[in-house]
C-alpha cells in the first residue's frame, strides 16, 4: 500500500480523509500481542465501516476474504478486541466464528475473541 500510496505532507491541516489513511500505512500504530495470544491467533484485525456500508454484508465478505488470505499466507489464527459493552459486534464476529478468548489478566473494557485456523501443533499447509 506505500507504493501505492504516498506519504502525506507533514502538514496534517492540509490532509483529507486519503492522506489520513495513507498516513496508516507509512506510520502504522504499534500493536502490542499479549504474549498468550502470539501462538494461537498470531495475527490481529480491526475493522472500522462507516454507518452507511454496515447492514449491507460488505463487512462479513470483507472480513471472510481477509482471514482466507491469513490463512493461505500461513497464520495459525487472528484475534481482535472490542468493547464488552458492545453487543452487536460481539453478535457479528461470533457469527464468523470468533469466540471469547480467556485472558490471564483481562483489561478494562477490552474483550478479546480468537479464530483459530488450525491447532497449535498442527504444521500449516502451504
Amino acid at each position: 500500500m506505500c507504493a501505492k500510496y504516498s506519504a502525506p505532507s507533514t502538514d496534517k491541516a492540509q490532509w483529507d480523509s486519503t492522506d489520513e489513511v495513507s498516513n496508516g500505512f507509512h506510520n502504522p500504530p504499534k500493536v502490542i500481542i499479549p504474549e498468550c495470544l502470539r501462538g494461537p491467533y498470531p495475527s490481529h484485525i480491526k475493522f472500522n465501516l462507516l454507518p452507511r456500508a454496515q447492514g449491507k454484508g460488505m463487512g462479513g465478505s470483507l472480513i471472510t476474504c481477509v482471514l482466507e488470505s491469513l490463512k493461505r499466507n500461513g497464520s495459525r489464527g487472528v484475534h481482535l478486541d472490542i468493547s464488552p459493552d458492545d453487543i452487536r459486534y460481539l453478535n457479528f464476529y461470533t457469527s464468523l466464528g470468533f469466540s471469547e478468548i480467556t485472558m490471564p489478566s483481562p483489561p478494562l473494557n477490552q474483550v478479546f475473541l480468537g479464530k483459530a485456523f488450525c491447532d497449535e501443533d498442527e504444521p500449516i499447509e502451504s
